[in-house]
């Protein structure tokens, strides 16, 4: 599955395949949902950004929110942008309250991106 995925990425950047055609939407959709194909790669772990580390994760979650936040309608739960971040970093894997805090500071540093608590608790 791999090897198709990189396959079409690669066919696609020598302009062989139509991106916009309704058919590579959806086998882009597909691989991205099983996690195979990403353009996603990051730099930030806490032995490398040391106490800037949320600071620096914050920008690399808004970043990944800008390629993802169309298939949502504008809104993501918290839960499933943990999944899916978690999914495009691979191994490198952050936990529940890194996120958090770094969404947390998505309120002072992004225009785009907000964390929304509303009074259900949702």
């Amino acid at each position: 599955m791999v090897l198709i995925a990189e396959q079409i990425k690669s066919k696609l950047a020598r302009k062989e395949l139509d991106a916009d055609s309704e058919e590579m939407k959806e086998i882009q959709s597909v691989m991205f949902n099983m996690g195979i194909a990403s353009d996603f790669s990051t730099t930030v772990s806490k032995d490398t950004s040391g106490k800037n580390y949320h600071q620096e994760l914050a920008y690399e979650v808004e970043k990944f929110l800008n390629t993802i936040i169309d298939k949502f309608g504008g809104v993501v739960g918290l839960v499933d942008l943990y999944c899916m971040y978690n999914r495009a970093r691979g191994t490198d894997l952050i936990s529940p309250d890194d996120l958090k805090i770094a969404c947390n500071k998505l309120n002072s540093t992004s225009a785009n991106f907000m964390l929304k608590a509303y009074p259900s608790g949702v």
